[in-house]
């Protein structure tokens, strides 16, 4: 999924002039709002943070009012960047603050990001589609942990031995009517 910098509405352009604040969006039905703010110290950041994430929320989230706005309203982040490093304190609560938006800190990234650079880390942080998940890799290693974990519980031994349930529904269909049929005759 790729993000396009977008224009910021009116309202947010004198803070885009004090915090560097610039707006990513993807393009399609179900969009996501990416604000990016880059500072240069951290006593930027900790001055600044709560300012940007409260204009974004009353400028910007708050005109969200129709029905298909529904999804963009609760997918609004925030990316601070900042040239030195953050304090873990800072950083936590920055981070775990949940007003309005999701809010991430990332340090040691010089000025201006390329869009290449910014979509990198949207998708690392946000969207994780940079992740490859291979089905033959991820059932050799359920196979792994299925072949050294032991339970003494009798849901456990219906499945410990069945090939790489992943994607046999036949067999989940059959393990679950058991574990079903089990539990209803302990319950007489």
């Amino acid at each position: 999924m790729s993000f396009y910098q977008t224009e910021l509405p009116k309202d947010l352009m004198e803070l885009a002039a004090e915090s560097g604040l610039k707006l990513f969006q993807n393009r399609t039905n179900h969009r996501i709002s990416v604000f990016l703010s880059h500072f240069g110290q951290t006593e930027q950041v900790e001055a600044n943070w709560k300012k940007v994430s409260n204009y974004i929320a009353s400028s910007y989230q708050s005109t969200l009012t129709k029905k298909e706005d529904e999804f963009e309203k609760w997918n609004i982040y925030l990316l601070f960047t900042c040239t030195a490093a953050v304090n873990k304190t800072l950083r936590f609560e920055i981070e775990n603050d949940k007003f309005s938006s999701r809010k991430i800190i990332l340090e040691g990234l010089a000025g201006d990001l390329n869009d290449q650079q910014t979509n990198m880390i949207i998708s690392q942080h946000i969207t994780n589609d940079d992740l490859v998940i291979d089905p033959a890799a991820q059932s050799d290693d359920l196979q792994e942990i299925v072949n050294k974990y032991q339970s003494p519980t009798f849901i456990w031994e219906m499945i410990k031995d069945e090939e790489a349930l992943v994607y046999k529904t036949a067999s989940q269909k059959r393990i679950l009517e058991s574990i079903i049929s089990k539990i209803k005759n302990e319950n007489k």
